[in-house]
């Protein structure tokens, strides 16, 4: 029974040239200690706190709220670190992810290549034996190139995607790369209602409309206040009317874009669901072709086959994982204030 199990490895080879099996978090971990960004915001920190201790040596001589500023600033740096970190933590699984699909799409190509190299060889003897048309040859042996040439194009596609995650943590392009694919994914139970106050919560353009609102607002009750002339108190009405207006819009934009996001997370429950089901019924499958070849029923050619079905489907139960880890990842920097 070959069961192949469905790995991907990865990463840091040491110079002995001997693979060690790591894990997303063990790429993500190289990945942040070699990010230029990530690097340039920690610097931004370091120079906010000197800013800070000058100010702090002379504050009797500056304007009241200079420390306070200076205190954000170092808020704000920190804050975008973090930020920062969360967006290389996305980068580096999305760019793990392609290796993990490149070298499914390869094995996937590779299988399609043996079957149509099976096919051939039994396509040769029929014709050999008469029964079936030159012609017929023809379709097996174009078959037979066509998934030669796609497999060679897929391992290109898995050599550009490995040298892109050398890039990302850091290694050279030459080193051999294996991702480990075993990965259990972060699932969140949000409401609809959760989703669209936290994209209310960090949408820049959302709280300067809120802000110019509450501006125009209090400023209007200041006229009224002040009774002054009614054409400029109209003035100031039509100007609050504007921004409320723009307000429902930015409101709207938000909860659509919310819904949106909301049902593509999840399809991403459901895709994970499927592929598990698939996987349960792949093996299901495989037994019952176990026996059927035993019992002389099938073919080797049918068991390889049902083999073959089983591997497909525990790889796309590994993406389908991956593919909702990532969701998660940036669900999660919504509430975060980080995406």
């Amino acid at each position: 029974m070959r069961h192949l199990a469905v790995i991907i490895s990865i990463l840091v080879l040491s110079l002995s040239m001997s693979a060690e099996l790591l894990s997303l978090d063990t790429l993500i971990d190289a990945a942040v200690k070699i990010s230029p960004n990530i690097l340039s915001a920690e610097l931004t920190i370091e120079d906010a706190e000197i800013e800070l201790k000058r100010a702090l040596y002379k504050e009797t001589t500056l304007p009241p709220n200079t420390i306070n500023e200076k205190k954000k600033a170092i808020e704000n740096a920190w804050f975008n670190l973090e930020k920062t970190k969360k967006l290389v933590n996305k980068e580096t699984s999305n760019i793990a992810l392609s290796v993990l699909k490149a070298q499914h799409g390869l094995r996937q190509k590779e299988i399609s290549f043996l079957e149509a190299k099976r096919d051939l060889e039994i396509a040769v003897v029929k014709f050999d034996r008469g029964s079936i048309s030159l012609n017929d040859l023809i379709g097996f042996e174009d078959k037979y190139t066509s998934s030669s040439d796609a497999k060679e194009q897929s391992k290109e596609t898995l050599k550009l995607a490995k040298e892109k995650l050398c890039q990302q943590v850091g290694l050279d392009f030459d080193t051999e790369i294996e991702v480990d694919s075993k990965l259990e994914p972060l699932i969140l139970n949000i409401s609809l209602d959760e989703l669209i106050e936290a994209n209310k919560r960090y949408d820049s353009s959302y709280l300067s409309v809120v802000n110019s609102v509450s501006l125009r607002e209090s400023e209007l009750k200041q006229m009224l206040e002040d009774k002054e002339a009614n054409l400029t108190i109209r003035q100031k009405e039509i100007s609050l009317e504007k921004a409320k207006i723009d307000l429902k819009a930015k409101e709207s934009t938000i909860i659509s874009n919310s819904r949106t996001t909301l049902s593509a997370y999840n399809s991403q429950l459901k895709n994970l669901e499927k592929a598990e089901t698939e996987v349960t019924k792949a093996k299901k499958r495989l037994n019952e072709a176990y026996k059927q070849y035993e019992d002389g029923l099938i073919t080797l050619n049918d068991l390889e086959d049902r083999q073959y079905q089983e591997e497909i489907a525990l790889m796309k139960l590994v993406e389908a994982k991956w593919d909702l880890h990532l969701a998660s990842l940036s669900l999660q920097m919504v509430f975060e204030g980080g995406d």
